[in-house]
């Protein structure tokens, strides 16, 4: 014993190991005085065992064959635990028909309760992904009818997105989706699963009815559990909602939707959804709508539709100001990744072409077209939503945005001009340019024309060099003439860029036969000799190079041909 300097006698400190081995013994204790406390650790004793990777096929299904023995009619309590059921889904993943099956009897009855269960809801997710045809149809079937509940639930809908995006086929999916047109639909299932005209064909006075339901569960969502419209079957009578419901139905709707656009703008069906309530909103909504997309444009315009609720946005909402500040100004601070993105680039592109189907889909240009409703005066004639003309509030998005697009392509034209996506962003910023922003850019791809390759990093270039041996030896210039995305721009800029043509040919004359003999660059040659005001000055250069030319060599037969040697 120590004595206080007060005189108070105190216990001397046990050893620390000696501590920490009395502290796991009472929590051993602790846990061993929970029901089948035994039963769950010998099943992770065996668990430790059989999860292992290099373990014989034999040997793995005893050990599971043991666990389950040992669980036998406590598979469902033991489905529920944190521990356990890691068990569980390990035997699901690795184990056997007859393991499964066993499984699968023990839980068949209870689907709908162990999905709402917070560790429990997994291992349906595991049953899903290994079980059987007939596994997988009787769990599906359990949902009928319970769609309305289980999609409002933190875990149950984790397990219903799986379904409706990984495992249910076309009709199963019908059966699930028609539970969301009212609750007699959810209990009275036919043989097939029936569409919203299919039912309106039946019975034409259900359509107040299916509105009001369609209203009171997106409603539900939004106010209650609003992190899971993220899920894409959520989408699905949202969207339905906007096609079929009246005008202030929708408008009513928009209240509650228009702060969470970010959750819904990432499937095909929720994009069209977002871009409906952009159309059909008011202006206090859009506003909302795109405050709530702050932080998140970049990332929106990256997604396979997403983007085309950027594009709605963008030619759609007059108040141009309100979408630079809040909206343009994102796009503007990340222009070169999002140029290099095969959706982001889109947005750019509309600023820049408006709707050309060059590069816009049909599907994209069908949702982005006007939103209609009846006009004021005549409720019979369909006016659209806004009232600028598209090609005004285009060009003042273009007004804001150009003079960054140019800086930006003038620095980074050999990253952007050797890139799948960023190329076409180079091109189009140089062709919709005033003469004195051209003369940058044109300046800025001349530079990357016959330079010195020790001005670039290694991985530039390697993937622009030319990969055949120069003619002569002294010649070790790379440049964007040799790349096989590159040159296809430069092409394009001969033939639509006054004076470019020109200015090329008298920066590459020195090196004609190069680029002449090249399977990339003789392209670049073609175009100048079909191009009328190059086509004299190149065919004089290659007086002494068309002889030389391989009859293997893509395109040399067609320089042969517009050069008129053939």
């Amino acid at each position: 014993m120590e004595v206080h300097e007060r005189g108070v006698k105190r216990p001397r400190p046990k050893d620390a190991k000696e501590m920490k081995r009395e502290q796991k013994r009472r929590k051993m204790e602790k846990r061993m005085a929970r029901p089948n406390a035994e039963i769950a650790h010998n099943s992770k004793l065996l668990w430790e065992k059989f999860r292992k990777k290099n373990l014989s096929n034999k040997n793995r299904s005893e050990l599971m064959t043991q666990a389950l023995t040992m669980m036998d009619d406590k598979i469902l309590e033991m489905s529920v635990k944190k521990d356990t059921s890691r068990v569980i889904q390990t035997i699901l993943k690795y184990g056997f028909d007859e393991h499964k099956q066993i499984i699968f009897e023990a839980l068949k009855d209870h689907i709908i309760e162990i999905c709402k269960n917070r560790h429990a809801h997994f291992l349906v997710v595991k049953m899903l992904k290994y079980g059987n045809k007939e596994q997988k149809t009787w769990i599906i079937k359990a949902f009928y009818g319970q769609v309305r509940l289980m999609v409002k639930h933190k875990y149950g809908s984790v397990v219903l997105e799986h379904i409706y995006t990984s495992v249910a086929t076309s009709k199963q999916k019908h059966f699930l989706l028609e539970d969301f047109y009212g609750h007699r639909y959810a209990v009275l299932k036919t043989n097939k699963g029936r569409t919203y005209e299919e039912l309106i064909e039946e019975d034409p006075e259900a359509y107040d009815s299916i509105i009001e339901s369609l209203y009171g569960i997106i409603s539900a969502i939004c106010d209650k559990v609003f992190t899971v419209l993220t899920n894409s079957i959520v989408h699905f009578p949202l969207l339905k909602f906007f096609e079929i419901a009246p005008l202030s139905k929708k408008i009513d709707l928009i209240g509650n939707i228009r702060e969470h656009m970010v959750r819904i703008a990432h499937t095909r069906d929720g994009a069209k959804a977002a871009i409906l309530a952009v159309g059909y909103g008011k202006a206090k909504d859009r506003k909302i709508i795109l405050r709530s997309l702050k932080g998140y444009v970049g990332d929106v315009s990256r997604e396979e539709y997403g983007y085309q609720l950027m594009l709605k946005i963008l030619n759609s909402i007059d108040d141009t100001v309100m979408v630079n500040k809040l909206v343009l100004k994102e796009i503007k601070s990340d222009l070169l990744n999002l140029s290099k993105d095969k959706y982001g680039r889109l947005p750019i592109l509309y600023i820049l072409c408006g709707n050309s189907t060059k590069y816009l889909t049909p599907f994209a240009l069908e949702n982005i077209a006007p939103t209609m409703i009846p006009s004021k005066d005549d409720p019979e004639t369909l006016v659209p939503t806004y009232r600028k003309d598209d090609e005004v509030r285009r060009m003042e998005h273009f007004n804001n945005i150009i003079g960054k697009l140019v800086e930006m392509c003038e620095e980074n034209a050999l990253e952007l001009l050797t890139d799948m996506y960023g190329r076409h962003v180079f091109y189009e910023t140089v062709f919709y340019a005033n003469d004195e922003q051209r003369k940058r850019l044109v300046a800025a791809t001349l530079e990357w024309i016959c330079f010195d390759p020790s001005e670039i990093d290694e991985e530039t270039y390697n993937r622009i060099k030319n990969p055949l041996e120069p003619v002569e030896e002294e010649v070790t210039e790379i440049d964007l003439l040799y790349d096989s995305l590159s040159h296809r721009i430069i092409r394009n800029m001969i033939s639509n860029i006054p004076n470019f043509g020109n200015q090329l040919l008298e920066k590459i004359a020195d090196y004609m036969e190069d680029y002449a003999l090249h399977e990339y660059s003789v392209w670049v040659v073609t175009t100048l000799v079909e191009t009328e005001e190059t086509a004299k000055q190149t065919k004089e250069l290659l007086v002494d190079i068309i002889p030389k030319i391989p009859k293997l060599l893509k395109g040399g037969r067609i320089l042969k041909k517009a050069y008129g040697d053939e």
